[in-house]
């Protein structure tokens, strides 16, 4: 069977920020919030009636009156919103369901097993967390408290000047969200365990600290870590920091409890440190970052600052009609780095009506995002936490449209060449053929974070919904530059989609010929 040559090329790859593990897909955790809160309003009916519920189910009915629940979806857009949905449902949903006879009279829901959250979408969202909170800086008191604070002081191995002199940011207060949720003493104990667990020695040290401080700021509550158990952890984690006197003082503190069923143990970790001598000094420092240059571009992407280049001094606007197609309504075009490999935003090249389309095909296709560790080996990493699905030209008029809308702004070929077998092609295209360009649309707003940054170029691209950004992977000779080397940054506040068009060598060779140069 022979396929029509006006198949793409190459496919769009939907993606979400934020398996059916609901850490990685906004999307479903807006669903989930929307599910609560039916399940919440189902209660509440049921109680006014005169029925009797167990009384964890009236506390909670009661808790969510708080005004940071009145908009669910916007709720779970804050990573802090987004981790407590995932604790009530793992914890406090799970115990109540247990608890009623028969949860359909209840919540108007019968079997929810299908949605409750696993251990590993708590665990991943508070990954999350700690992720966010190395990338952006983030306060931890702010992030304790439910808010979202970006600090922008230089770092301790920046060599960026222009983040000497700012204000944090109360993201929060700027993007209109809603009054925040505080975390429990348990929550941060929790978050800390989790970067203990994962070898995130620095940031375990930073939240058991500031769960420390909080046992001693805020009435004793249910699920409060011990002070014993908390001493213990902090002495672990300044062993494993090798700050050994630090370590031996919280072991003491620890062992000053009197608990005997612990002395033991206690007294051997203490011995083990006692004589060591500390090798990095008493002061905790996060650790050198090899995407130090990364996280800073993020930052300065989230803090709307410009970044002392040569790139960002250059940039021009212009219309632009590429081909006859745009020659009525030219295109808005925004050139961010002139020279090779170039880098253009442009503005408004697809409709809400657009977006929301390729959205939708999106959603029966997504899969958790994998990573390439070795060629022809595709891993799940915690680090890329997002879901893609594949979507053909054939798929809908919508994705043809934007097809040969990208091919008249390239100039360059996005057909499949005629007769070859769609499995074949897709697997030739990706494994054997240099991407030359890729254009990448924003089907989304994005509140806050979220940017498609070039780490070498110093470039930060910002989200802008209906926009598209365009950059060349190799120059004319089909050799990659390092400047073409990017990354998306992870999102703050909200939910980004994305859709990319790659673009590759084969069938471009007269299109994109190579120039008279040596270097092309």
């Amino acid at each position: 069977m022979r396929h029509p040559s006006y198949r793409l090329f190459v496919l769009f790859a939907l993606l979400t920020a934020c398996d059916a593990d609901f850490y990685s897909a906004t999307f479903r955790l807006e669903n989930l919030a929307k599910i609560e809160q039916q399940m919440v309003e189902s209660a509440r009916r049921y109680i006014q009636q005169g029925g009797q519920v167990p009384w964890t189910l009236q506390r909670l009915c009661e808790s969510m009156s708080h005004p940071g629940y009145s908009d669910p979806v916007r709720m779970v857009h804050s990573p802090v919103g987004a981790y407590l949905l995932l604790k009530r449902f793992h914890h406090t949903w799970a115990h109540i369901m247990e608890e009623l006879p028969n949860p359909l009279d209840v919540l108007g829901q019968d079997d929810l097993a299908h949605v409750f959250p696993t251990p590993a979408d708590l665990e991943g969202s508070a990954l999350a967390l700690l992720r966010l909170q190395g990338v952006y800086n983030l306060d931890l008191p702010s992030i304790a408290e439910g808010g979202v604070v970006v600090n922008c002081e230089k770092s301790q191995t920046s060599t960026d000047n222009s983040l000497e002199q700012c204000e944090p940011a109360n993201l929060s207060r700027l993007t209109g969200q809603p009054p925040p949720l505080p975390l429990e003493v348990s929550d941060v104990f929790y978050i800390g365990s989790v970067a203990y667990k994962r070898r995130e020695f620095y940031y375990a040290a930073i939240w058991y600290n500031l769960t420390l401080n909080l046992m001693t700021q805020r009435s004793p509550s249910e699920g409060d870590p011990g002070l014993l158990q908390v001493l213990e952890a902090l002495g672990d984690s300044y062993s494993e920091l090798e700050k050994y006197q630090q370590a031996s003082a919280f072991y003491k503190r620890a062992l000053d409890q009197g608990d005997n069923d612990h002395s033991q143990r206690l007294e051997s970790k203490a011995e083990d440190v006692r004589n060591k001598a500390d090798k990095h000094g008493p002061t905790l420092v996060r650790p050198r970052s090899i995407y130090n240059n990364y996280e800073e571009l993020c930052r300065a992407g989230v803090l709307q600052r410009e970044r002392a280049t040569v790139e960002t001094t250059t940039l021009t606007c212009t219309l632009v009609r590429p081909s006859a197609l745009f020659y009525i309504s030219p295109l808005k075009m925004e050139v961010l780095r002139e020279k090779e490999p170039r880098v253009a935003l442009y503005y408004d090249v697809i409709t809400d009506g657009e977006a929301g389309v390729m959205r939708q095909l999106g959603f029966s296709k997504f899969e958790r995002s994998t990573v390439l560790p070795s060629p022809g080996e595709t891993v799940v990493s915690d680090t890329r936490v997002s879901e893609t699905g594949w979507v053909p030209d054939t798929e809908d008029l919508v994705v043809a449209k934007l097809s040969r809308m990208v091919a008249h702004i390239t100039g360059l070929n996005t057909t499949f060449p005629t007769g070859d077998n769609f499995q074949e092609e897709v697997s030739r295209t990706l494994m054997a053929a240099n991407r030359i360009l890729t254009f990448l649309f924003y089907l989304s707003e994005v509140e806050a974070g979220g940017a498609t940054v070039f780490t070498e170029a110093n470039i930060a691209v910002p989200v802008v919904k209906n926009s598209a950004v365009l950059f060349e992977n190799t120059n004319k000779a089909l050799v990659r530059s390092r400047a073409s080397v990017h990354a998306g940054c992870p999102v703050l506040i909200g939910s980004k989609w994305v859709a990319n068009k790659w673009i590759h060598e084969i069938g471009n060779e007269l299109q994109r010929p190579c120039g008279l140069t040596q270097e092309e």
